[in-house]
């Protein structure tokens, strides 16, 4: 916890350039990233702008995973799904931001197998 109480850091203390270095670090060998949340995505986009030069990294945005955030979803105006099929939704839509194709075959044998369950 910070002297204030808080459990994360502010948009501030993410941006700042000790904080986004480190993150690069971590990052820099890796080809995907998936960014929960917009403090998570801010820092990325903080790094891309940064380091473009170094960086070929894959970003997938997605929110952040809470069960608050879970809860409360609608998926197409409907919010009695289970949160099973919702965070199904939310794995297949990262999926289709990291490769359209990849995602077409991947939703086809995902569908049968979401069947046989």
């Amino acid at each position: 916890k910070s002297k204030d109480g808080r459990t994360e850091p502010n948009i501030k203390e993410i941006c700042e350039e000790r904080n986004i270095k480190r993150l690069f670090d971590e990052i820099k060998d890796t080809d995907i990233v998936i960014a929960f949340g917009r403090k998570a995505q801010r820092a990325l986009d903080e790094i891309m702008k940064k380091y473009q030069d170094n960086v070929n990294i894959k970003v997938i945005k997605t929110r952040h995973l809470s069960l608050q955030f879970l809860n409360r979803m609608k998926i197409n105006g409907n919010g009695s799904i289970t949160i099973e099929d919702k965070i199904d939704y939310l794995v297949m839509d990262a999926i289709k931001q990291l490769n359209e194709e990849e995602y077409s075959k991947i939703k086809k044998t995902h569908n049968t197998f979401r069947q046989q369950v």
